[in-house]
């Protein structure tokens, strides 16, 4: 019988998701799910998500939740590629607008709804026909899992637990009040909530949950493992993480090239290949400055897509954009998030309508056009612990500028530093200046050696970061011994897990 494997996330795209979190638990399941392994992936029954093609599985449980018992169901759909989706439904918590809150905001009983979709999915394990025999959970929403495996239920073959860090900055600290959501015996509230456990000067602290009682702790690239066990980037739990660094490893991401190919893009005026990209890309340029509203022009189009968040440099890029205008730099830009870094960015639209194009929110068609469209993308992230906007980038023949940081630094090469093997640009420090040099460094090499840019880009498209090769790293951190036939069927076995 193949593996029983279970995910837990507040996303997953395209249902609904914000970012990178969403693009992962699409790409990754399906990866599992295609080495022969059974899949299952919950996340919240969010208002945004339709329902139609769902099926009510007929179990309805009761899910403690301080003094109260909530009634919750599940409903499950099978994805082409074989993982099982299942939204647990509790429409007093979810059935909402937004997912952890209205726009730039944050929904108050976040503790409260994240804490009984943690439990939701333990209790369940206790009733299935099918237990899991991995669970793995992604970021604070599903990091109380771990701790309830641990502390909350006797299991016939406990399952392995493994928590991803994919945001450390987002850690789901909540007053001591919220202790009571967690629904723990008072004998073991006395004793996990403490600073050896999930208190964290005086709040609790999902985060510190899933580091503490999960089996293995993921992050999603080798150098934001090292990174976020030092003061710079631990946001405060890098003590705790290099006690802990025995089951800590980095595993990079994967790019979803089924969504992400120029080849089969349904989204682009016309598909190309390495081979047949120059044409291609010139109509696509042509198709996104007019999505923008900015006139025809010849001038190269810097391209940026993503969270409008502090950590994510959005307020240096702004500070560096006049400058780059007067270098003949055009910007189109869709992202959503911090409403001030959004205010500024339309009114630099408002000021320069025929250079600037903004998108406040997501649109995928858009940011499909933007990969195709753009010469050039800029992540001016001042921490990404992984990042696939650059993999997107890359495949499609758009050259990346990165803050030469996590897993910005681990993806793209810098031609500056690699002639022969580049395959974008790095910057540091973080500032506007450096992010001015950058950009002005690419457009001479743009202009003044065609035919360098052209292998470069070539080298880029050529980059492969699949989920196939994550999904063998997750499989050996897992404990599966896979062997595969030429067909690609799997024989799997679950070797005994020792704790």
């Amino acid at each position: 019988m193949a593996t029983e494997i279970w995910m837990a996330s507040a996303e997953i795209a395209p249902l609904a998701h914000t970012g990178g979190l969403g693009d992962v638990l699409r790409a990754l399941p399906k990866a599992l799910a295609g080495r022969g392994h059974s899949v299952r992936r919950f996340m919240p029954g969010y208002q945004m998500i339709p329902r139609d093609r769902f099926e009510d599985e007929g179990v309805s449980l009761k899910i403690p939740l301080g003094n109260e018992r909530v009634p919750v169901r599940f409903l499950t759909r099978t994805e082409k590629s074989g993982e099982r989706t299942t939204l647990v439904i509790c429409d007093e918590f979810f059935d909402r607008d937004g997912i952890y809150g209205p726009l730039g905001g944050e929904f108050p009983d976040n503790a409260k709804r994240y804490s009984l979709f943690c439990r939701a999915i333990c209790e369940y394990a206790q009733h299935t026909e099918r237990p899991p025999q991995v669970i793995h959970s992604h970021d604070w929403p599903a990091a109380l899992i771990p701790l309830f495996v641990r502390h909350a239920y006797q299991w016939s073959a406990q399952p392995l637990t493994v928590f991803s860090i994919h945001n450390l900055a987002y850690q789901g600290r909540f007053g001591s009040f919220d202790l009571q959501w967690l629904s723990l015996s008072p004998e073991k509230e006395q004793e996990l909530f403490t600073p050896e456990g999930i208190e964290f000067y005086g709040d609790l602290n999902f985060m510190k949950a899933g580091i503490l009682y999960s089996d293995h702790i993921t992050t999603v690239s080798p150098s934001t493992a090292e990174n976020i066990c030092t003061p710079e980037f631990g946001f405060g739990l890098e003590g705790l993480l290099n006690s802990q660094k025995h089951k800590l490893i980095g595993i990079l991401n994967g790019a979803d090239y089924e969504e992400w190919n120029p080849q089969t893009d349904p989204y682009l005026p016309k598909n190309f290949t390495k081979n047949t990209y120059l044409q291609a890309r010139k109509s696509a340029r042509k198709h996104l400055r007019e999505a923008f509203g900015m006139p025809a022009a010849q001038r190269p189009i810097l391209g940026i897509v993503g969270r409008l968040a502090h950590q994510k440099g959005m307020d240096v890029f702004i500070e560096s954009a006049l400058p780059l205008v007067t270098m003949g730099v055009d910007f189109c830009i869709i992202g959503d998030g911090d409403s001030e870094l959004a205010s500024r960015l339309k009114s630099l639209q408002e000021h320069l309508p025929n250079r600037v194009g903004v998108y406040i929110g997501f649109n995928e068609a858009l940011s499909h056009l933007l990969m195709a469209g753009s010469d050039l993308v800029l992540l001016p992230s001042r921490f990404e612990p992984c990042g696939l906007v650059q993999m997107h980038a890359m495949k499609y023949g758009a050259i990346p500028i990165v803050h030469q940081t996590g897993g910005l630094k681990d993806t793209v090469i810098d031609v500056l530093n690699n002639p022969e093997e580049g395959t974008g640009f790095h910057f540091a420090p973080l500032d506007p200046e450096q992010i001015r040099d950058a950009v002005q460094t690419a457009l001479h090499y743009m202009k003044d050696s065609p035919k360098q840019w052209q292998a470069m880009q070539k080298r880029a498209m050529n980059t492969n970061f699949s989920w196939d090769r994550a999904a063998q790293s997750y499989e050996k951190l897992y404990g599966l011994e896979v062997t595969h036939s030429p067909k690609g069927k799997s024989e799997v076995t679950v070797p005994a897990v020792a704790r």
